[in-house]
């Protein structure tokens, strides 16, 4: 590497629950995959989890190359549509993004209505954390709707305060993977630590 950042992880494959041998057949494939999710973004904003993430699975290499792109946007005050601050009643200390700013109006809204916050929403804690059966029995008595009298949709906000911020830094990356470690990195890793040539074949 001629210059950046070079992290290798171990999956521990082998502390992995096989669900093949437990007696429970997937109908389809599993929802959960082995490997690793990455993010680059600028340290005082979060990512979209959903949409954002760079995966490699374990015996892979990713190589990302990096690009960022800086966007200034018309602000209301000069007939534009953006915003730098905060809108009324969400008092936060840290920056404001759009993203940060969807993400506080989802905490605030299970806040209300279930008196916590899933933890995904809950941003430096700043409400109580609902445990996973909270937020499955608030949803279920608070948020479902029926749609056309057989759809079941759960209602979560618009989150329509939440303008583009007027000022923002986007990370692009480029992705090429690869297959394993080469003989020569997996000799001299060996060395290094505790990893075995087989572990982490």
């Amino acid at each position: 590497i001629a210059a950046g950042l070079q992290i290798i992880l171990d999956s521990h494959l082998e502390e992995q629950f096989d669900s093949e041998t437990d007696g429970v057949t997937p109908v389809f494939s599993s929802a959960f995959e082995n490997g690793f999710r990455y993010y680059v973004h600028a340290n005082e904003q979060i990512p979209f989890l959903a949409s954002e993430g760079i995966a490699v699975s374990p015996d892979s290499v990713v190589y990302s190359a990096l690009s960022s792109s800086k966007y200034i946007l018309l602000s209301s005050k000069a007939w534009g549509n953006c915003s730098d601050s905060w809108p009324p009643g969400y008092d936060f200390a840290f920056p404001y993004t759009a993203a940060m700013c969807s993400t506080m109006c989802k905490a605030k809204y299970f806040n209300r209505l279930c008196g916590c916050s899933p933890s995904i929403y809950n941003y430096e804690s700043n409400f109580v954390d609902c445990t996973p059966y909270e937020t499955y029995r608030c949803m279920d008595t608070k948020m479902k709707k029926v749609v056309n009298q057989t759809t079941l949709n759960i209602e979560m906000p618009t989150c329509e305060e939440c303008r583009v911020e007027c000022r923002s830094q986007v990370y692009h990356s480029f992705n090429s993977y690869g297959k394993g470690l080469s003989r020569g990195a997996l000799i001299w890793l060996s060395k290094q630590g505790q990893w075995p040539i087989l572990h982490m074949k």
